[in-house]
């Protein structure tokens, strides 16, 4: 499905779960769904060359990934899923805007650096996958800001610094607030 002009992947992809290849790369695809994750045969995957701003979380249920292209997209995070992808997978994420440089000089991401991003990147949009959910659900309990954060903590350890959990718990708190 490469090289055409192809601006979406549609949500049914997640059906073709005997599929072991799928390129979709030099298209104009901006977003990658959610049933993506259900290929569970996928072997190779490339999603190079497009407009990607975010992956999913669900790619990390490809168990049998052994190859993920993402170069030249405009990735600015990635969900901590992807470290549950096989140890063997190899990883293209050159050329896009993450806060840390996570490739060798062949373009392949490396595991500690992929793991230096996830601990040390400052932005909400690491966390978002987890964090932010939980964040939110614990919003409807009106628990003191403190408590949703010992829970997040909790939920999260060693992941996150400290001080980016807690302005992401209030943040979320005015959000609601305004709401």
């Amino acid at each position: 499905m490469g090289r055409n002009r192809l601006r979406a992947i549609p949500p049914t992809i997640g059906t073709l779960t005997a599929l072991t290849e799928l390129w979709i790369g030099e298209c104009r695809i901006s977003s990658v769904p959610r049933e993506i994750g259900r290929l569970r045969a996928l072997a190779w995957l490339s999603l190079r060359n497009n407009r990607i701003d975010q992956v999913p979380a669900e790619l990390g249920n490809l168990r049998r990934l052994t190859k993920l292209y993402a170069e030249n997209n405009l990735l600015t995070w990635l969900p901590l899923e992807i470290a549950r992808l096989p140890l063997a997978t190899a990883i293209h994420l050159g050329s896009n805007p993450l806060p840390l440089p996570v490739s060798d000089e062949f373009g392949r991401a490396s595991r500690s650096l992929l793991t230096e991003l996830f601990e040390t990147s400052p932005t909400f949009k690491t966390m978002r996958n987890r964090c932010f959910t939980v964040c939110v659900a614990l919003q409807d309990l009106q628990l003191p800001a403190l408590v949703t954060l010992e829970i997040i903590d909790e939920a999260m350890p060693n992941v996150i610094k400290m001080a980016t959990k807690w302005d992401l718990v209030v943040a979320v708190k005015h959000w609601r607030q305004r709401r």
